[in-house]
């Protein structure tokens, strides 16, 4: 994901989305806001949580956005998932709804605030969530999982480059097997149709065999 889409990530597709749902006599502040979250995702230490990402998040989001209830606010939430990272931080995702709604609060209706704020925190990845535009969400933000190897192993190591430098590769390695081990146990990866059948497969191979690395102690 070392490339960024200017197609995908650009200043002209965030401003039509958040023109799209400003509510009557809310000022327009999109160019500016788009400045302030492109900003965030440049930040020196993101290595995964780029723009890049964000550009495939939302290349996957016009894939599906057909069978989305509210496919505008899906691509608000994949657009702020991640605004806010902070290396070892904890409260990322509550962060990211934090920076959110101070920017959205005035701008949107209530009810897609709170819709935008709860599927921002389903990328917690802690629990699956119901049927429903979240799951679009989830899928979406977990798609790299199947992309080829080369490009997964990639990502592998960029990940350990975000994470805390005093914790060391072995802590790291614990942490990222239970987190492996908690997706490979349920029932399927992908939660929505076209995402099972377009990447479950790979991203079951891919995580089996990072995880049998990671036990053999082989790379990050």
């Amino acid at each position: 994901m070392a490339q960024v889409s200017s197609t995908h990530f650009s200043a002209r597709r965030f401003q039509q989305l958040w023109q799209r749902t400003l509510v009557s006599n809310a000022t327009d502040r999109s160019a500016e806001i788009f400045a302030t979250v492109a900003a965030r995702y440049a930040e020196s230490h993101r290595r995964y949580h780029t723009q890049a990402h964000i550009a495939h998040c939302l290349s996957c989001h016009d894939d599906a956005a057909e069978l989305m209830h509210d496919a505008d606010a899906v691509e608000t939430t994949l657009w702020f998932h991640d605004v806010i990272y902070e290396l070892g931080s904890r409260t990322n995702e509550a962060d990211s709804v934090d920076f959110f709604l101070s920017h959205a609060a005035d701008a949107f209706p209530d009810e897609f605030n709170q819709r935008v704020a709860d599927m921002i925190m389903v990328t917690e990845h802690k629990q699956v969530p119901e049927p429903g535009d979240a799951q679009y969400v989830v899928d979406i933000d977990l798609s790299s999982f199947g992309l080829p190897w080369e490009t997964f192993s990639r990502d592998c190591v960029h990940l350990r480059e975000e994470a805390p430098a005093a914790m060391s590769d072995e802590d790291y390695r614990i942490a990222r097997v239970a987190f492996l081990e908690g997706l490979v146990a349920r029932p399927a990866l992908f939660l929505t149709p076209p995402f099972k059948t377009r990447y479950e497969e790979i991203a079951q191979d891919n995580m089996a065999r990072h995880l049998d690395q990671l036990r053999a102690g082989i790379g990050l």
